[in-house]
């Protein structure tokens, strides 16, 4: 019950920041998914600002041969990978 003339106002959210891991084998499929059912509901509306990112992370226990390292880096750059870097783990 609320008292006088008060009337109760809805929250308005402004954002939205979350995390999901796509499973590899249907990593298309899901992140398809991910921008119809969430993506498109948000970013089309007005004044909507978005950036999605994409973190990845591979560990090899043997090692990465040094061919894989050249490929990888030459396809981050050209893709404008940010801050790529493979490293001694």
């Amino acid at each position: 019950m609320y008292g006088g003339d008060t009337v109760p106002k809805s929250v308005v959210l402004h954002l939205l920041h979350d995390t999901v891991e796509l499973d590899l084998a249907r990593i298309c499929r899901d992140a398809g998914s991910i921008a119809e059912e969430i993506l498109a509901h948000l970013t089309g509306l007005f004044g909507a600002k978005s950036k999605i990112t994409l973190e990845i992370d591979v560990e090899v226990p043997r090692g990465i041969p040094e061919d894989t390292v050249r490929i990888v880096n030459k396809n981050c750059n050209t893709l404008k990978f940010k801050g790529h870097g493979l490293e001694d783990g």
